[in-house]
């Protein structure tokens, strides 16, 4: 996904998102109101947009000269292979010679763009290669046909669905609960009490109650409720991603079947700190329960739907009340089919993008929602919404106080539980299982895997950076971290010389923060966690390993391989001489369908092959051979896990950018596009002025994720996806 010229590689999901409320009759007469309250409210008033400004005339004439010059680029370097009858890897570019082809097959430009700005186009072995200077003549010339432009055009309201975490999150924060209403996976550690970056320093010990040992024991809000389906895998991207977020019937239905359970739990009256001024009155005359009412739904609609509603629609949601009240008699359930209702109404439901009135920003309650949602995956505070209130959040240096705030906030954490272990992949490391014939040591453990500890050491690490405002480096290398007594014993670590002393065995919870001994540990790369979640059952995977530094260090993950790719070959083609798993990959690669993708994935792979497939260094192979650990990064040959870890050190911009680009997405909840490059290049610098500082960058990451910006035919062109690794 990273651009190393002009452009942002994109993931492209092209899943169109559809909302059906059908196969449900349950509460429909209020349901029935709600839609009609919210559809003909402010959302139902369309606005045309003006015609879009016409192109000079000089501007055309040099649209069509760099059209010239691009086609001939095309000609010259890419004929050879794509222009046949049978064109390599089935891409012809023959429609790239048509007059309109810059507008008609935009797509495909833009996908050559990003492979010769990647230099994986012409390949390094074609005798034909282009200098330098012509790639970056017909880059510049690619890259301006869709040159982004701070010259604002009206857009429409957008609509994002709230993911299964962020409605939860929103749910626990709207009522006020202390605890969250489910436990997932997603915590991993469910007590996090010690997560207090207020203090700007984590502590030196950690009792990490993981999720997959005491999920069971773990005292929820409210226990019995009906938990809302989970949002389906996401191939690509993270799980805000709004392309893949979808309403169904189910999901819907289930909805309705959590509220229901949740306004009417026995519980929610002790838990919740708003229940007794929002559900219950002192007053016994109707037409005072009725101004009571409407003045806490007034407070409620704001809190709910994180905007004010307008006149029209504030008087639809009284009448609501009103009519409950009269039909029931009861505050209490007049006030809670009514809360029940504006909890299903879409606006509830769906984040809203608006634009100011100016149209040069977006308002500022689109604002507040965009900076709670992206550093604490929930509702904003009392704070932005007031803020909102004021205007105040049109202004860049208002939005930096309210993310520094926002990052002092135990909330932030969302940050590592959603946005970390998402790009780090950690929670694969927990579902891997290795061959238990094989590794059947990895199963001995009396509590949860290994692996579950590894995952937890992880993220770990990602808080530290993040609560201590370290530099991002500290994930490619840093001298400490957390170990339980599990991975100290795991790694063949000595617990007397890292903290002085050895816990007990059944102490599995406890993390202590350590200074590694040397540069084998510490940082992302070489943790167990990737190195368990980056084999196959039976052995390493150098492909695997390879794949995960392109797609999560680089943003720049391999497609998968095509249907007929073979197997790695257990001998040599002449099949007499079995192979090692180098010799097997170089023999995959005689393949040049292979080899394309395998000599960028292989090398980097190749410099970690000292863990094994449970994450245990080692120095020699079974048959006592030494490991080798020779290959490429950046262009160096190096030598081991120390010199991959110096070469991107000394080329950080890389890392950088592909780090710039992952925040932008997930703050932004879907896949960048070209005219999102400003931002990104915006973010890099301010990565630099301020050392690579993780707070920071994230501030500046909040900054550009609410600025409008807007193509010069206002609408973006989206890059060609490169999809997640699938290779084994």
């Amino acid at each position: 996904m990273m651009a190393t010229g002009r452009g942002v590689l994109r993931r492209n999901l092209n899943q169109k998102t559809t909302i059906r409320f059908a196969g449900f009759i349950v509460f429909g007469s209020i349901l029935f109101i709600t839609l009609g309250v919210v559809f003909r409210g402010p959302w139902g008033a369309h606005r045309q947009e003006p015609a879009p400004p016409q192109t000079p005339v000089s501007d055309l004439r040099h649209k069509e000269s760099g059209a010239e010059l691009a086609k001939r680029f095309i000609k010259k370097y890419c004929f050879e292979c794509h222009a046949t009858n049978e064109p390599a890897g089935d891409l012809s570019l023959r429609s790239l010679m048509a007059a309109d082809s810059m507008i008609a097959e935009k797509e495909l430009w833009d996908q050559v763009l990003q492979t010769v700005a990647d230099r994986e186009m012409p390949p390094a072995i074609h005798n034909n290669l282009p200098s330098a200077f012509e790639i970056k003549d017909v880059l510049s010339v690619l890259g301006n046909s869709a040159e982004p432009t701070t010259t604002a055009q009206p857009r429409t309201s957008t609509l994002h669905r709230l993911n299964h975490d962020e409605y939860e999150n929103t749910l626990r924060d709207l009522f006020q609960l202390d605890a969250p209403l489910f436990v997932s996976p997603n915590h991993l550690v469910l007590d996090d009490r010690y997560f207090q970056p207020a203090s700007k320093k984590m502590p030196k010990y950690v009792m990490a109650f993981s999720y997959h040992e005491w999920a069971h024991r773990h005292p929820n809000s409210l226990r019995g409720l009906d938990r809302t389906p989970c949002d389906p895998p996401v191939e690509h991207g993270f799980n805000n991603n709004k392309s893949s977020l979808s309403l169904s019937p189910l999901q819907l239905e289930r909805q309705i079947q959590l509220i229901d359970s949740l306004l009417n739990h026995s519980e929610l009256h002790h838990q919740s700190k708003i229940y007794s001024d929002l559900f219950e009155t002192s007053f016994s005359e109707s037409q005072l329960q009725l101004l009571q009412g409407r003045n806490q739904l007034d407070l409620f609609l704001t809190r709910a739907f994180r905007r004010p509603v307008n006149e029209v629609s504030r008087k639809r949601w009284h009448a609501l009340f009103e009519q409950q009240l009269t039909q029931h008699h009861c505050y209490t359930i007049a006030m809670k089919n009514t809360v029940k209702a504006v909890l299903l109404s879409p606006r509830f439901l769906f984040r809203e993008d608006r634009i100011a009135l100016d149209e040069k920003r977006f308002d500022d309650w689109t604002i507040a929602s965009r900076l709670s949602y992206f550093l604490w995956g929930s509702m904003p505070d009392d704070t932005l919404l007031n803020l909102a209130l004021r205007g105040r959040l049109k202004h860049p240096q208002v939005v930096r106080k309210q993310v520094r705030r926002m990052l002092e906030d135990p909330r932030s954490r969302w940050l590592s539980t959603s946005f970390g272990m998402q790009w780090l992949q950690t929670l694969r490391a927990v579902e891997a299982r290795p061959d238990e014939d094989q590794f059947g040591f990895f199963y001995d453990c009396p509590s949860a895997l290994p692996s579950v500890s590894m995952a937890i050491e992880q993220m770990l690490l990602f808080e530290t950076i993040l609560v201590e405002n370290r530099s991002i480096l500290d994930f490619i290398d840093a001298d400490y971290g957390y170990l339980n007594q599990v991975l100290m014993k795991w790694y063949g670590l000595n617990p007397n010389e890292l903290i002085g002393f050895v816990p007990g065995p059944e102490d599995t919870e406890d993390f202590f923060r350590i200074q590694w001994p040397d540069r084998t540990r510490g940082g992302v790369i070489c943790s167990g966690a990737t190195m368990v979640s980056t084999s196959t059952r039976l052995r390493t995977s150098p492909v695997y390993r390879g794949a995960w530094i392109l797609e999560v260090l680089f943003n720049r993950p391999p497609p998968p391989p095509p249907a007929n790719t073979p197997a790695l070959a257990d001998h040599a083609h002449d099949g007499t001489v079995p192979l090692d798993i180098r010799e097997r990959l170089a023999e995959h690669r005689r393949n040049p369908n292979c080899a394309a993708c395998h000599d960028r994935m292989d090398p980097p792979g190749f410099a970690l092959e000292n863990y094994d497939v449970v994450g245990q260094f080692r120095s020699h192979l079974k048959d006592g051979s030494e490991v080798d650990t020779r290959g490429t990064i950046l262009g160096r040959e190096i030598n081991g896990i120390a010199e991959l870890k110096d070469a991107i050190f000394k080329e950080p911009e890389g890392f950088t950018q592909s780090l710039a680009e992952n925040l932008l997405e997930f703050s932004l909840g879907r896949s960048l596009t070209v005219a999102d490059e400003p931002q990104v290049q915006a973010i890099q610098a301010a990565a630099k002025k301020h050392d690579l500082a993780f707070q920071k960058i994230i501030e500046e990451v909040a900054v550009q994720s609410t600025t409008l910006t807007h193509s010069k035919n206002g609408a973006s062109r989206q890059l060609v996806a490169r999809p997640k690794s699938h290779h084994r």
